[in-house]
């Protein structure tokens, strides 16, 4: 149970650096690095019971405090990904509207005269 308990907290350790590291994001790999550590840390997650002696209880609190930092990464990363979308359809739709001005012209408020 301790040998479980440590190999988690070195999976946890490898992810919270991983995602710390800025210049990974750019790699494409990093997605599947985090998915990699994220299956890898539900595996040993299942095989985990409950604590017995005071150093398991002790490996058991850090894991959990860091389970806490990389889901906070994790949302982190969630809102950067969600902000670089928006300001790419941003960007798409300024450039269509700078390539066609006319596209979207609106007659609402348009004023017809009826007189001869």
């Amino acid at each position: 149970m301790l040998e479980l308990l440590k190999n988690i907290d070195l999976v946890n350790g490898r992810l919270i650096r991983l995602l710390k590291n800025d210049t990974a994001v750019e790699d494409d790999s990093f997605t599947e690095q985090i998915e990699q550590f994220l299956d890898l840390r539900e595996q040993l997650f299942a095989a985990v019971k409950k604590a017995e002696t005071a150093e398991e209880k002790q490996l058991g609190e850090r894991i959990i405090q860091d389970n806490e930092l990389i889901n906070k990464l994790l949302n982190e990363q969630t809102q950067q990904l969600k902000k670089e979308i928006n300001q790419f359809n941003q960007k798409k739709k300024h450039n269509q509207h700078y390539d066609n001005p006319y596209q979207n012209t609106y007659v609402d408020g348009t004023f017809i005269d009826k007189k001869k």
